[in-house]
């Protein structure tokens, strides 16, 4: 039976119209009374019924045996009090819901208020001491006005631990967020945690939106301004993606007013909260506020949001520091780690990455400045990314570009489009580049693809201007060979694992000889000879021809001394890169090498390609002055096979000109070969230069270039490279 005091019957009003409708469904306060008495539930209901607590319209679910309970609860889990018998099914039902409740459902946040009408099976003491429930009353004390009591008390409390659990969650979302801010959705989850946190200090639920906006100083002058929706939550999800929505509805309104302002806007059913964390930005949340905001929550609020805008300047920064990482800052292009995660992605298997290498450059950045250089890189950037079969740009070094496009059949059409002029300060420009093409199928890896694409435009370098290369397996092949070639000649330079070889040089009125020109020769780790045309270059190309070219003067100065012994006019010829003549160092090498050798400048020939005359500058003129007051010789090889121009002829000082041996081998009456040869001996003779040619290996070369006036040569019809010790037995003989 149910205590008289119980059943009071109130008026049966219906609830607030504003508590109810399609926003009510956070907005209510279920309570489950458990009692396997159905007047107890009829009771309890209507003692309750039409109550509101803080806004919220209560509820009531009814389950009979503890057993429905527990499937109640397993279900709503959202239940906020509720009112347990003891004793139903058995004697300990109740209180073995408790323990289901707390440890196997993990419902920690509801109210349990135990009600007994036998308290002699659960006494107060011993079961508020070993059950965790939040109040024991015995139902004949519990007439309406102290349910309505306990129920109140409950509800608060439960609403406070609801409070918390918002708290929390927002707290996680942000601190989640900061370990991803290098994510894109960094901000993004920053903002969902700014919704919840805030929501959780009012005491809602959060069905809000925050807006960021870039600052002007008049927000409502246009119809479509700089505000976007970052974040959205609970029934306002979808306008993440409805932007037009948003805009059609009053909370655009409010959100623009609070822009307008830079001021929170709280009234009841709907709050804007306005935090500026930089000057240049600024963030409006939006949230539905039922109730009215009390003051402690507002001042709760106001700390919060100046929270916040120290966490979005920090994010604000990382977001930058992340576009740096990820993003080239004069083009807005991706760079090369935007673009090493773009292919991870995937490309089309038809597709093809493009390495592109704009030719000379740093000419026209030193001819017309570096902010016309950066326009001719803005502007085709502009051009890369308008292109229909572009599917992403990058730029990776200063004039260095990745495209990767949808099809590699575009790509011919996409080179002619490439090399069409570009306008820059109203003048048309007509560029050209080389280009490497990978292809998906050649390389595993975004490290691989662009691997070989670089390989290729490395080839396509090496082929001059204006080239396009493919990349191939066997270039892979090549490069690794290069590499093993290149570590056994640092390996032989280390251990001068070089021979020098002489060819004899004779002045070919007397057909004595006059000096000897030393050639270095290497042979492999398999012994294998390697020819100079192979080795020398991969030396430039890899700075190892400075202690190389050291090591040659050094042993034919020292070998010069022996053959001296013999032939005391003989004078030695060593060949100079343009590398070596550059290094600042080059003077003080000679001089060291001539001391250490006991020689004199004057026993001293370097042979210097037409390419170091073509530097032109006044520092090349000086250095080989200085050369010559040391009393060596400087002598133009190959000449006629290069960059030859009579303006720096005389500039350079030289005092011997070197006729190329591709002029030589084809000397006959109707060849051209005499003429050039002819021409040269010409220029010698005005220049008052000696001329050496090289190469000859017939009687007949031997007496057209007597014929011509050339003054000395060299070649087999002489002899052949020789050995020192070889070199030495031959001058005995002759």
């Amino acid at each position: 039976m149910v205590d008289d005091d119980l059943i009071e019957f109130a008026d049966e009003d219906e609830p607030a119209a504003s508590m109810v409708g399609t926003n009510s469904r956070y907005w209510v306060r279920k309570i489950l009374i458990v009692d396997d008495d159905e007047d107890v539930h009829f009771a309890t209901e209507l003692a309750l019924r039409g109550q509101v607590f803080d806004g919220a319209t209560l509820v009531f679910l009814h389950a009979y045996t503890s057993k429905q309970a527990f499937e109640c609860l397993s279900n709503e889990r959202d239940i906020a009090v509720i009112l347990l018998d003891v004793v139903m099914e058995s004697e300990e039902a109740g209180l073995l819901l408790v323990r289901q409740i707390r440890d196997v459902l993990d419902l920690q946040n509801v109210r349990i208020i135990l009600r007994t009408g036998q308290p002699g099976y659960a006494p107060e003491l011993e079961t508020i001491s070993k059950y965790d429930i939040n109040d024991y009353k015995t139902k004949s004390e519990l007439t309406r006005e102290k349910l309505y009591t306990a129920l109140i008390t409950a509800l608060r409390s439960y609403n406070q631990l609801v409070r918390l659990d918002h708290n929390r969650q927002g707290l996680a979302r942000i601190i989640q967020s900061t370990n991803n801010l290098m994510l894109k959705e960094g901000l993004h989850e920053f903002a969902e945690g700014v919704i919840t946190q805030l929501a959780g200090f009012i005491g809602v639920d959060p069905d809000g939106l925050v807006c960021f906006g870039a600052y002007t100083s008049d927000v409502s002058s246009e119809s479509h301004l700089p505000v976007k929706v970052i974040a959205s939550a609970g029934r306002y999800a979808q306008w993440m993606e409805h932007t037009a929505e948003f805009e059609r509805s009053l909370i655009w309104q409010k959100v623009l007013k609070c822009f307008e302002q830079r001021e929170n806007i709280v009234s009841e059913g709907v709050s804007c909260f306005y935090f500026e964390p930089e000057s240049f930005a600024r963030y409006v949340v939006y949230l539905d506020t039922p109730t009215s905001v009390g003051e402690d929550e507002l001042r709760m609020v106001k700390m919060f949001t100046h929270n916040i805008s120290l966490c979005a300047k920090n994010l604000s920064l990382l977001e930058q520091l992340k576009r740096i990482a990820y993003e080239d800052t004069l083009t807005g292009l991706l760079n090369r780690n935007g673009l090493i995660e773009y292919l991870n992605k995937g490309i089309p298997e038809t597709g093809a990455l493009l390495l592109i290498d704009l030719d000379q450059f740093s000419m026209l950045n030193d001819t017309f400045g570096i902010h016309y250089g950066d326009k001719l890189l803005c502007a085709l950037a502009e051009r890369y990314q308008r292109h229909p079969n572009v599917l992403m740009a990058a730029r990776l070094w200063a004039d260095q570009f990745a495209l990767v496009v949808d099809s590699n059949a575009c790509i011919q059409d996409l080179v002619v489009d490439l090399y069409k002029p570009v306008n820059i300060r109203d003048v048309w420009r007509l560029l050209t580049f080389c280009a490497g093409v990978s292809f998906p199928d050649t390389g595993s890896t975004a490290n691989e693809l662009v691997a070989n694409a670089t390989i290729a435009l490395k080839r396509a370098k090496q082929k001059g201007v204006n080239q396009l290369v493919y990349f191939n397996t066997r270039m892979v092949d090549e490069l690794r060979d290069r590499s093993m070639m290149l570590s056994e000649l640092k390996d032989s330079l280390d251990h001068q694992n070089f021979t020098l070889m002489y060819q004899p040089q004779i002045d070919l009125n007397t057909l004595q000889i006059v000096g000897v020109e030393a050639l270095c020769r290497w042979r492999n780790k398999r012994n294998e000879p390697i020819s100079p045309e192979v080795f020398i270059p991969l030396a430039e190309q890899s700075g190892l021809i400075l202690a190389l070219g050291e090591w040659v003067l050094h042993k034919a100065l020292e070998d010069l001394h022996r053959i001296r012994s013999i032939k005391p006019s003989v004078r030695m010829a060593v060949n100079v890169s343009t590398l070596q003549f550059n290094d600042p160092d080059f003077e003080r090498v000679i001089s060291n090498a001539l001391a250490l050798a006991g020689v004199s400048g004057n026993c001293l020939d370097i042979e210097i390609t037409e390419s170091v005359g073509v530097l032109g500058s006044v520092e090349v003129e000086e250095k080989l002055s200085r050369l010559k007051k040391l009393g060596v010789m400087i002598s133009i090889d190959d000449f006629g096979t290069g960059f030859s121009s009579l303006s720096y002829l005389d500039k350079l000082s030289a005092d011997q000109l070197k006729i190329d041996k591709s002029f030589v081998s084809c000397m006959n009456p109707s060849n051209t070969g005499s003429n050039i040869a002819d021409m040269i001996v010409s220029l010698g003779r005005k220049f008052h230069l000696t001329v050496i040619a090289e190469g000859i290996e017939t009687e007949a070369q031997l007496n057209a270039l007597k014929a011509q006036g050339c003054h000395q040569g060299q070649g087999y019809w002489f002899s052949k490279p020789l050995t020192i010790d070889d070199l030495l037995t031959w001058l005995e003989k002759t």
